[in-house]
């Protein structure tokens, strides 16, 4: 945060991230799963839970070198991704480009069509997408529409 901003706004808890918390304070009273591929301050902050243990900071899912001693030796990128979406997170922040992913082009194809087949962008805090999961169509569990391969 900047002097100016600071000046202007008055107060530190008004960056993106304590802005994202209210948020989703605001749209997700029941604290429903979350995935936060940005600003991760806001698990703390609304008191949520990362989708996996992986995924306590965003870069962790394109850090592979980490994947032996947190989820095991056989995961990729990729399936730790559709992990994420198996627990179906209500709501989805991510930046524009998610740099951590670019080269992981197959965990990047898993987000995208997840978030292109159940979700749908419901607001923007500057330059973060925040993404909802849509209430049509059968849950990607049951094995309808939406499962993400």
């Amino acid at each position: 945060m900047s002097v100016d901003s600071l000046r202007d706004n008055g107060t530190l808890l008004s960056d993106e991230g304590y802005r994202l918390a209210d948020f989703l304070q605001a749209h997700n009273v029941e604290r429903r799963p979350v995935f936060l591929m940005t600003h991760h301050i806001a698990y703390w902050l609304t008191g949520t839970r990362p989708p996996t243990r992986l995924t306590t900071h965003p870069s962790n899912i394109a850090k592979e070198n980490l994947f032996p001693a947190v989820v095991g030796p056989s995961e990729t990128a990729a399936s730790q991704m559709r992990a994420v979406f198996e627990r179906e997170p209500l709501f989805v922040v991510k930046a524009r480009e998610p740099w951590y992913l670019v080269r992981r082009p197959e965990a990047l194809a898993v987000l995208e069509r997840a978030l292109g087949s159940d979700y749908e962008v419901v607001s923007e805090i500057n330059g973060m997408l925040i993404y909802k999961r849509s209430s049509e169509g059968p849950s990607p569990r049951s094995g309808a529409r939406g499962q993400i391969p």
